[in-house]
């Protein structure tokens, strides 16, 4: 995956719709793909309004939402607010999906940062590439190896890694044995860059 690669595609989608909802789990993925877009934003002058929405899971993602938005709103000068959406009481394979309406009813399109799992860790959560026009997964055909590789690229790796909260486990410090701490380890270890994030 390229910068270049991403841009073109996410350019479109900005360019094509005046208001763009982001679901943000305060996760490394969404929190790169909202900052990608922002510096879009920024270099063409896009008037596209962004909504961002969170659904709060048990992890207290919305306390890690927060962060991610806050610091993505710092270095860009925006105003961010939070929308909170979905059901955190359904399965966890069922909550992100259950706050998308309720986001597409603000929003002309919804942007999703899931990646793809890596062969090599099984028995990872389902992810499904949705059918859905308004539904946008633009790191669906990539995995944590290629969302960490981008980030170093930008040079916003460390930034993105310490605002950042992966595990499902624990609201606070990873415990490193869940499915999301070791997918993480792994897209840094695949990149031979030490991660400095602790959450």
């Amino acid at each position: 995956m390229s910068y270049e690669k991403i841009k073109h595609d996410l350019s479109r989608v900005l360019s094509d719709n005046d208001t763009v909802g982001f679901l943000v789990s305060g996760g490394f993925d969404s929190a790169l793909l909202l900052y990608i877009c922002c510096m879009i934003k920024d270099q063409q002058g896009l008037s596209t309004r962004f909504e961002i929405f969170t659904v709060p899971r048990y992890d207290d993602s919305r306390r890690h939402a927060q962060r991610v938005v806050d610091f993505v709103s710092l270095r860009h000068g925006i105003d961010l607010p939070i929308f909170i959406v979905g059901d955190p009481s359904l399965h966890h394979s069922q909550q992100v999906m259950s706050g998308i309406a309720p986001s597409l009813e603000r929003s002309q399109c919804v942007l999703l940062a899931d990646t793809s799992n890596p062969e090599s860790l099984p028995d990872g959560p389902v992810r499904i590439r949705s059918d859905h026009p308004a539904i946008i997964q633009p790191f669906f055909d990539f995995t944590k190896k290629d969302t960490v590789a981008l980030a170093i690229e930008l040079g916003i790796v460390d930034y993105v890694a310490m605002v950042s909260h992966t595990c499902t486990e624990s609201v606070e410090l990873r415990c490193f044995q869940c499915w999301q701490c070791r997918e993480r380890a792994w897209g840094f270890s695949q990149n031979n860059y030490i991660d400095p994030g602790k959450m």
